[in-house]
């Protein structure tokens, strides 16, 4: 009976990047040869392919750095975000993206390509409010699978902000030190800091 009692705290939001891996992939519409449209073949070009590939070994590698340093993290899909997704302020003040009954004080974007529109104003207005976002590798560039200016003004990464393999990141500021990663050895460099304006 106790142990029904609590309730589960998330110290973050890692954005699933499935929507990247499909914004890559190329969609055979050859109605001339309806075998290839059942074939079962990999329909993605081989450069698309070689990009998913390299942004699920990307992923894989920050959710297991996630998990051997004993961070409590759950996986954000866009389309639940899209339907239960909001940002709320808790009473201390601090902004948390609340998704059904969890809220996340902050949120982890992995290497991506794209974001849906509605993910991408959601996390704006999350980081207006002061959310902290990281980026943890290659950050997007489109929204909705097109080039988006509004995107790449929104994501810049200045200077000096690539942290080297094994360094410690700096804990986001409005909640302590609850987000201070160290990579393992041979995880690629990766971006750490909110997405500024």
């Amino acid at each position: 009976m106790a142990l029904s009692q609590g309730r589960c705290l998330a110290e973050a939001l890692v954005l699933h990047p499935q929507e990247s891996a499909a914004a890559l992939i190329c969609v055979r519409t050859d109605w001339a040869d309806p075998a290839a449209l059942n074939g079962g073949s990999d329909v993605s070009r081989p450069a698309a392919r070689k990009h998913i590939d390299r942004l699920d070994a990307d992923f894989k590698t920050l959710v297991t750095a996630l998990l051997g340093q004993q961070r409590v993290f759950d996986l954000g899909d866009e389309i639940i975000l899209h339907d239960d997704g909001s940002i709320v302020t808790t009473p201390d003040g601090c902004p948390v993206l609340r998704v059904g009954a969890m809220n996340y004080p902050a949120v982890i974007l992995p290497s991506m390509v794209s974001l849906a529109a509605s993910t991408f104003r959601l996390l704006q207005e999350f980081q207006n409010l002061g959310g902290p976002i990281f980026l943890a590798g290659e950050a997007p560039t489109l929204v909705e699978g097109l080039p988006s200016a509004e995107l790449a003004l929104v994501i810049e990464v200045p200077p000096g902000t690539v942290i080297a393999q094994g360094e410690l990141l700096d804990p986001a500021p409005d909640i302590g030190d609850r987000l201070a990663y160290r990579l393992p050895a041979g995880t690629p460099a990766t971006f750490s800091q909110p997405i500024s304006h």
